[in-house]
């Protein structure tokens, strides 16, 4: 029997560190590496290999092994790196982990992971060695790109050519505020159109600076957790600022996240769910904004030049901050197409772990995403779970406090100017402010879809005038048990949680069914919230009924408008005569 003296010992281990010699945010790497070899061979006893990659090589020269295969793949840079070496992992079929030391500008994906906090003291390598020493395994979906694999986002338009315009050295230098003036320089040029084609069927006809399609929810900022990268669709994010307020809409929420880690609870821009995307530029020239033709006419008279705009018939593409063709293209999803590891304790239990309404319902998987999908057991979750985390009321924060005082306070003087005896209260919740109201009325009828919630309500306070009945208007067609009339209709905090066919439903139940010669009802005044067949609306987001087909159709005449506490929302009062 021979013995080959080259072959590895049988409990030899390898380690692949994948880095980008280019990168200047790498910093001092032979020290950083020395530290690395350290630990991999001290903890674990691995045999490192280093590997620089470049732009011509491939995947299969990238992680070719050397003596046997690797147990391990470490990509050490920043988005571009890391997206790179888990494209060439996914494409391989390998099911080997993947650890990420995040050198880079954003490192927007080791934000998402947990694996960097974002804190300017903070040293990438000490929490990113422990997350791949001592961390778990999660699958996590990539996007791609006509065959090009991306982590975080694929982009196009103005705003998206301007994320790759920055050159390295002012990465390093300035980090992320090295793209403000190519995203200052966006403002000169007008947006463009395009059609979009989601998941093989729904079209759209949109204006936007910047189209983008994000894995890590909203390119990092969204608040959703770990297991966002995991559920099996992208965010599509259309952006068409037109004034200076819009843009600055924008700023606040990308650097609040980045600079302070603090999310504004405001979506400045259209967002839905998508798992493929085909994007086509339609040649034809989008008018400007005041704002875009007085950037382009300071552009003209600084250089001295006067630009002419030439008619395009293709849009450049990036994905992960680089660029990558042009339009036509496809964007689509690749569930669990890698392996990744995540520092301990952050790896979701399940698919979509309930905590809040913004992880367990607005990123439903399992048994959740069977009550997301339906009105009536979404509200049922809501309550039973206290998604919405009120400290007084099961219907969250919008409904105590100084929000509940400027309810009560409202409907006081409406109901003392319009003289009103009688109301319906589509969606009564709790009563936890309600209860101020109802002895000014002659009489109250309280609807909710929540079984137990009506049960509560009834025993606490109903009376021969305050009445409660559960009834699922999107579902059931028992709507004819109601009374025939009332003064006053309300329905506040109600639509921005129905999506779009429910909407639909209950605009209709509203208008066939119920008679009042009032309707009050709570509607958002945003960038998104009027854009019902764009925006797919998901269940916290806002709605303004003015721009439904039919309630608009019923061309209402509006008596009052008054500024809600709660950002962007408004209190509209309508009469039904």
């Amino acid at each position: 029997m021979s013995i080959d003296s080259n072959a590895p010992p049988a409990n030899f281990k390898q380690v692949l560190v994948v880095y980008n010699p280019a990168s200047g945010t790498v910093g001092d790497f032979d020290k950083r590496l020395g530290a690395m070899v350290r630990h991999f061979a001290e903890e674990k006893g691995y045999v490192v290999n280093a590997r620089p990659i470049t732009t011509e090589m491939t995947s299969a020269e990238m992680l070719a092994p050397v003596m046997g295969p690797f147990e391990l793949v470490v990509a050490v840079g920043g988005d571009g790196t890391v997206g790179f070496v888990l494209g060439a992992v996914a494409e391989s079929g390998l099911k080997i982990p993947v650890g990420i030391v995040p050198f880079g500008t954003g490192n927007l994906l080791a934000r998402a992971l947990k694996i960097s906090t974002g804190k300017h003291n903070e040293d990438p390598l000490d929490r990113a060695m422990d997350t791949i020493m001592h961390g778990d395994t999660i699958s996590l979906d990539l996007g791609k790109l006509d065959g090009r694999w991306f982590t975080i986002d694929a982009g196009t338009g103005p705003l998206a050519d301007a994320i790759t315009k920055p050159v390295k050295a002012h990465k390093t230098t300035f980090r992320l505020f090295a793209y403000g003036w190519p995203l200052l320089k966006s403002l000169t040029h007008r947006p463009l159109r395009y059609e979009l084609t989601i998941d093989d069927g729904e079209k759209l006809d949109v204006e936007a600076s910047g189209i983008f399609i994000t894995n890590s929810s909203e390119m990092g900022i969204g608040a959703e957790g770990i297991e966002h990268l995991s559920d099996g669709v992208l965010d599509l994010l259309v952006m068409n600022p037109r004034s200076i307020a819009d843009y600055w809409r924008i700023l606040v929420r990308f650097f609040r996240w980045f600079i302070l880690n603090q999310d504004s609870g405001h979506v400045p821009y259209v967002l839905r769910k998508v798992k493929k995307v085909y994007i086509e530029m339609i040649p034809k020239q989008v008018s400007r904004s005041p704002l875009h033709r007085f950037a382009r006419k300071t552009r003209d008279v600084l250089s001295g030049k006067t630009h002419v705009p030439k008619l395009r018939f293709e849009a450049d593409m990036m994905v992960d901050g680089e660029p990558c063709g042009k339009t036509p293209c496809t964007v689509e999803i690749v569930p669990a197409a890698v392996l990744v590891r995540v520092p301990k304790g952050e790896a979701p239990t399940s698919q979509s772990s309930a905590n809040n309404e913004t992880n367990a319902l607005n990123t439903p998987q399992s048994k959740e995403a069977e009550d997301y999908k339906d009105a009536a057991k979404y509200f049922q979750r809501a309550y039973t779970t206290d998604i919405w985390q009120g400290k007084q009321s099961r219907s969250g924060n919008g409904s105590e406090g100084e929000f509940a005082k400027e309810k009560i306070e409202l409907l006081r003087s409406i109901i003392d100017t319009y003289k009103i005896k009688s109301v319906i209260d589509i969606g009564c919740g709790d009563m936890y402010w309600m209860q101020e109201v109802i002895p000014l009325l002659d009489s109250y009828l309280g609807i909710d879809v929540v079984e137990d919630l009506i049960a509560d309500n009834q025993t606490k306070f109903g009376t021969d005038k305050v009445k409660f009945q559960r009834l699922d208007i999107i579902n059931e067609s028992s709507q004819n048990v109601l009374p025939n009339s009332y003064d006053l209709i309300i329905s506040l905090d109600v639509f921005g949680h129905l999506l779009n066919p429910e909407l639909d439903k209950m605009v209709s139940f509203m208008f066939s069914k119920l008679k009042g010669k009032f309707l009050l009802v709570k509607n958002r005044k945003d960038a998104t919230s009027s854009n019902f067949a764009l925006q797919g609306k998901g269940r916290s987001d806002g709605v303004d009924l003015d721009f439904h087909p039919m309630f608009a159709e019923r061309n209402l005449t509006k008596l009052l408008q008054k500024k809600s506490l709660w950002p962007d929302d408004y209190f509209e009062l309508y009469s039904m005569e």
